[in-house]
């Protein structure tokens, strides 16, 4: 348990980008949200994504190339074992920010029900593949749970936000316009 606490507090570094990037958006987002301006809400979402994915991309790239030394350095030799949770839980921080604030851009627009649901089963999820793969893998089978439990979370609400307002909240900014089948208007339930 101590060796795993150590990545996941390494993968919490990796999302103190996401962090500062949704607190810094989300007055922007519910003034774009509240005055229906989706292209605001779809460019402030990118942004976002984009600066949190900026920031995710450096910590997980400084882990991949010294995160054993730093953790031999800040832990000790008996940890060096959380290196690959550590690097797979920061890969799943990653893809987190890359999809964006999608959860932010739905509960700014009153679709807090659909970021419930999918936090729930996206929990279901994580606590099935933990029994599945810890007795096959240990830590390393932890952190393939969550990782795979991150990524389809946001993946799932990714979609949503796209299927709801046609907007793409990642920092890859695609906007795929679908002319007359959605409707691009913010509609609070």
């Amino acid at each position: 348990v101590g060796i795993y606490r150590v990545a996941v507090q390494g993968a919490d570094l990796v999302a103190l980008g996401i962090v500062a990037a949704n607190t810094v958006s989300m007055p922007y987002m519910s003034k774009f949200a509240n005055s229906n301006d989706i292209n605001g809400l779809e460019r402030i979402a990118q942004k976002s994504a984009q600066l949190s994915f900026f920031i995710a991309s450096i910590v997980t790239f400084v882990f991949f190339i010294i995160g054993e030394n730093l953790i031999v350095w800040v832990f000790g030799d008996d940890y060096i074992q959380s290196h690959l949770p550590l690097l797979l839980l920061a890969l799943g921080q990653m893809v987190h920010a890359g999809l964006g604030p999608g959860g932010t851009v739905l509960n700014m627009c009153g679709h807090e029900k659909g970021t419930l649901i999918t936090l729930i089963l996206s929990a279901f999820i994580n606590i099935v593949l933990n029994f599945v793969f810890i007795p096959l893998w240990g830590i390393g089978g932890a952190a393939t749970a969550t990782f795979i439990s991150i990524i389809f979370r946001k993946i799932v609400i990714w979609m949503m936000v796209y299927l709801i307002y046609g907007i793409d909240s990642s920092a890859l900014g695609f906007t795929f316009k679908r002319k007359n089948t959605i409707q691009r208007t913010i509609v609070n339930d």
